[in-house]
């Protein structure tokens, strides 16, 4: 299944690492919440994507603001490619396990009642196009997450998954997002017995992308930038990834945010975290290819 997407594109590029069960609680009447987003951001860890940033590699050009990524209305459909991944599954057709392993990803999403957002699953598409396509009609810009067996179709990206958000560059608004996962260079497997690269582990922290967060620089929380083989805990939302989640998507932020710090649990692992006593795990890459629809209107006019 390839790709015939423009690159364009800032890409975002990280791994990540732990998570614990979230810990939601009401705000304190009496305390102060932050009233912008990057107030939220620094005291709640967590990082909303933007079109372009301030300065380094991916720098706005000039006169060109800053602008969070998200999406502009309550509810998105995301549809799941027909083909599953055969590499994954037997047979040529996606199984109902699969299948309701990504319902699940995108679902640990939904579940928090702070936001006034949800993904809906819409069913199966054959269609592998990946990123937004101004030659049809809007509503065939289908969200897409769909397994490359046959061929990782991203050198430059040596990742388990990719998440690929377009978005307007004048005002954020998130057009079309697609998930991809890396099935050609990686074994992936969704059970609690000899785990090694975990799905749902994978596509909770691509949802998040999906959705409009950038990598946390919490090292526990689902959109942490690093996970080592094995790791199964990212399937579950840490307080800071429930902050951004609650202040992107909320309409009272105040009496939904969770408190600062919670969610951790006792012997939560760091970075260096192991599948043995002896020796660190390797970290794998996940990734977020961000693409302004302005750039995918000039190519493909040309």
């Amino acid at each position: 299944m390839n790709s015939s997407n423009p690159r364009l594109a800032i890409a975002l590029a990280g791994f990540f690492l732990i998570v614990s069960p979230p810990l939601l609680s009401e705000a304190s009447e009496e305390s102060e919440q932050p009233s912008t987003l990057e107030e939220a951001e620094s005291e709640h860890q967590f990082e909303q994507t933007r079109t372009c940033t301030p300065s380094g590699i991916h720098s706005c050009d000039p006169g060109q603001e800053p602008l969070p990524v998200q999406w502009n209305r309550q509810t998105v459909d995301y549809e799941i490619h027909s083909e599953g991944s055969p590499k994954f599954h037997p047979g040529e057709e996606l199984t109902d396990d699969l299948k309701h392993s990504v319902i699940e990803s995108f679902d640990t999403w939904n579940e928090p009642e702070c936001a006034n957002f949800e993904m809906v699953y819409a069913g199966q598409n054959p269609s592998d196009r990946i990123g937004w396509d101004d030659s049809i009609p809007p509503e065939d810009n289908v969200n897409i997450v769909v397994w490359q067996d046959d061929q990782w179709p991203y050198p430059q990206y040596n990742a388990i998954a990719l998440t690929t958000v377009t978005f307007s560059r004048s005002s954020g608004e998130i057009l079309s997002a697609d998930v991809e996962l890396n099935s050609a260079e990686h074994n992936f497997t969704d059970t609690d017995d000899s785990v090694e690269i975990d799905l749902r582990n994978t596509l909770t922290h691509e949802v998040g992308h999906f959705l409009g967060l950038d990598h946390s620089p919490n090292g526990d929380a689902t959109m942490a930038p690093t996970a080592p083989i094995g790791e199964t805990s990212k399937r579950d939302l840490h307080n800071a990834d429930l902050a951004g989640l609650c202040f992107i998507y909320s309409d009272d932020w105040a009496a939904n945010v969770p408190e600062n710090g919670g969610g951790g649990s006792e012997g939560s692992s760091s970075s260096s975290c192991s599948t043995t006593s002896q020796s660190p795990a390797p970290a794998f890459l996940l990734a977020a290819l961000l693409i302004g629809a302005t750039a995918i209107r000039r190519r493909s006019m040309g």
